[in-house]
């Protein structure tokens, strides 16, 4: 069983179109296959799953990104992209600065 799993959603039902959604072991795979993916329906109606706990949204990898170039231009140091660092920034935006 995968550690990661990204599983598309059919938004007018909230179900699963997929049995089994795309599969990762680690953190960074997921990551990296979001962001090569940018624009795929994978990325744009897919849920983020460790196991069945619910993690993240895709697109909110790409909001932190962009907070991050956003604040380096205002000289602030932030934190490495990593899953612990997204989630803290998802209930707090303000947990990116170093």
């Amino acid at each position: 069983m995968a550690k990661y799993e990204i599983r598309k959603y059919d938004y007018s039902t909230y179900t699963k179109i997929y049995e089994r959604g795309l599969e990762f072991n680690t953190f960074a795979e997921v990551k990296n296959f979001i962001i090569k993916n940018k624009n795929t329906e994978m990325v744009h109606f897919g849920k983020v799953y460790q196991g069945d706990k619910y993690l993240f949204d895709p697109q909110e990898i790409f909001e932190y990104i962009e907070d991050a170039k956003y604040r380096k231009t205002q000289f602030q140091k932030t934190k490495p992209l990593g899953l612990k660092s997204l989630l803290e920034y998802i209930d707090n935006p303000a947990s990116i600065k170093m």
